[in-house]
């Protein structure tokens, strides 16, 4: 995935398969599934999937945005198992290594999991969770929030707004002329920059007011949520006056904002909170992604959110080694491209001011067939998120924004696969 703030960094992605790969055959190719491998050459297509940056109209909050605790390799953001559909689950906001686990031979390796066998010479390296809230002995949990917004659209962009309702479907700016009737009722999540200050907008946080800025953007979650869309001037069945969202309820919730509300008092019970509201104050973790809602969007086709198509990579083999490599340092498509930008001047189109289309993701999957004792490996470097799944269990885990780094898993340590079998790699960039 490439979703790394300004300046840009080429999405770097360099792929080393000691093993032959192979297309399933029950697997259509417009699945998204693997090609073939054939001699010299393993063809893999999967999906890339392209999205909006943060800042912009139904932008999804993971592009273009820093994570709070600092840009590095984060691990834990997913759990170690696909769910029922074979996708990545939220886990965590993303604990932040600092020591890389390796090998004995020096080679960067997953953090320890009791399903993959470890090896003598194996360092565990160190990471941190940061923990729910750790500087604030007195925060007690997710708070609970209510308030209003004057969203004031009139087309203008600095005032956008974007509420997403448990079916899926969404109120935006757009839907908000003289003929609609207004909402009530639940929601799952809020995108907003208000019109006015303090003295029009604010919200409450468990009985503490906290006052919005002008144009600023904010994205409310939470477990359950319930709004009103009105507006405050109605004749003859037509709104005439502003729009606006009362946050009536909302438990279990979280606000990340675009900036830090330094100037506020928040000793009140916490102390940590302009950490917190940044942070994501529902999930612990580094805010390497922003909430389980944001994350289940990067695999899936989703209308409104990303828009998709198949691509296409081949791994060559290297005569001296035996290995597949893919390196897009090298690879006659990409290198001229200067890194795997394989959706330039597609679908959303590039990232503003730029050559380059940065926010999109790629899933890729294919069979092999495990012979025990074989030596073969998998190895990944790059400077975007990878999680590698072997059968269903997380083997590589590479998440956040960060500069390469480089994972490689033996497949002799996943003791639990059977020999002769065939297995499913699923890689999710």
């Amino acid at each position: 995935m490439s979703r790394a703030p300004q300046p840009h960094l080429a999405p770097g992605l360099v792929l080393l398969a000691g093993l032959a790969l192979a297309l399933p055959a029950s697997a259509p190719a417009a699945s998204g599934g693997a090609g073939a491998g054939r001699g010299d050459r393993i063809v893999l297509t999967g999906i890339v999937r392209d999205f909006r940056e943060v800042s912009e109209y139904r932008g999804h909050p993971d592009f273009e945005r820093y994570p709070c605790r600092g840009a590095g390799h984060y691990v834990k953001i997913v759990d170690d198992l696909l769910d029922d559909e074979g996708k990545p689950t939220f886990r965590t906001s993303g604990c932040l290594v600092r020591v890389e686990p390796t090998d004995a031979l020096g080679r960067s390796i997953i953090i320890p999991k009791d399903y993959i066998e470890t090896y003598s010479g194996d360092a565990p390296g160190a990471w941190d969770c940061f923990g729910d809230h750790e500087d604030d002995g007195e925060y007690q949990g997710p708070v609970s929030v209510t308030g209003q917004v004057n969203l004031n659209p009139n087309n203008n962009p600095d005032h956008e707004f974007a509420l997403r309702l448990p079916d899926a479907s969404t109120i935006t700016r757009d839907d908000l002329h003289a003929t609609f009737e207004g909402y009530d009722g639940e929601a799952q999540y809020a995108f907003f920059r208000p019109k006015g200050n303090g003295n029009q907008n604010g919200l409450v946080f468990d009985g503490v007011a906290y006052e919005l800025r002008n144009g600023a953007q904010y994205e409310l979650s939470a477990a359950s949520m319930h709004v009103r869309i009105y507006n405050d001037k109605m004749r003859n069945g037509r709104a005439m006056g502003h729009w606006w969202m009362e946050v009536v309820s909302a438990s279990n919730a979280s606000l990340w904002s675009s900036y830090s509300n330094d100037d506020q008092d928040h000793s009140y019970a916490h102390s940590d909170y302009g950490d917190s509201h940044v942070c994501n104050s529902v999930y612990p973790g580094g805010g390497a992604v922003y909430s389980p809602t944001s994350l289940a969007s990067w695999y899936r086709d989703i209308i409104g959110v990303n828009v998709a198509k198949n691509v296409s990579i081949s791994l060559v083999r290297d005569p001296d080694t035996g290995v597949y490599v893919f390196d897009d340092r090298t690879d006659p498509e990409y290198a001229p491209r200067g890194g795997f930008f394989p959706i330039d001047n597609e679908l959303y189109g590039n990232s503003p001011e730029s050559a380059h289309n940065f926010h999109f993701t790629y899933e890729v999957r294919a069979k092999f067939t495990h012979k025990e004792d074989s030596g073969r490996y998998f190895t990944f470097e790059g400077d975007d998120d990878v999680w590698l799944f072997i059968d269903g269990r997380l083997v590589l885990d590479v998440g956040g924004i960060h500069g390469p780094v480089a994972q490689t898993i033996e497949i002799d340590r996943l003791t639990w696969l059977e020999d002769g079998k065939d297995y499913e790699l699923a890689f999710f960039f």
